[in-house]
């Protein structure tokens, strides 16, 4: 009985931490790229930076729909409008960008609407 408790217990234990870790690994990948971090690092479009600072923004989420086939990566959006797919991301000029930030499915759809995406990539242009 004492071996089941201790078993019990470094599972609930390992699970905790995992939580833990998965939760600030989480919130540290949704953060907002600030101003002063995209100065540093010079390059010529916001791809090539979001490469280098936030790789995971541009990693594939898997597809969530039989019937739609685009919803792998997430949609862009600049100052709160539909900008585009990945792809229109080599099109902005790095030095013109005042934030990035990545928001999952479920927090792009309350923020932006229904989107058929797996997430949204907001950019905030400098005024």
């Amino acid at each position: 009985m004492r071996i089941k408790i201790a078993i019990a217990s470094l599972v609930g234990v390992a699970l905790i931490a995992g939580l833990v870790y998965w939760s600030q690994s989480w919130r540290a990948a949704n953060q907002p790229t600030p101003t002063a971090e995209i100065a540093q690092l010079p390059s010529s479009s916001l791809y090539d930076l979001i490469q280098k600072v936030r790789p995971e923004f541009l990693r594939s989420r898997g597809t969530s729909s039989f019937n739609d086939t685009n919803t792998e990566y997430p949609v862009v959006f600049v100052d709160g409008r539909q900008y585009g797919d990945m792809a229109s991301l080599r099109t902005l000029v790095s030095a013109q960008i005042s934030q990035v930030r990545y928001y999952d499915a479920m927090a792009a759809q309350a923020r932006f609407g229904v989107i058929k995406a797996s997430g949204v990539i907001d950019v905030t242009v400098k005024q």
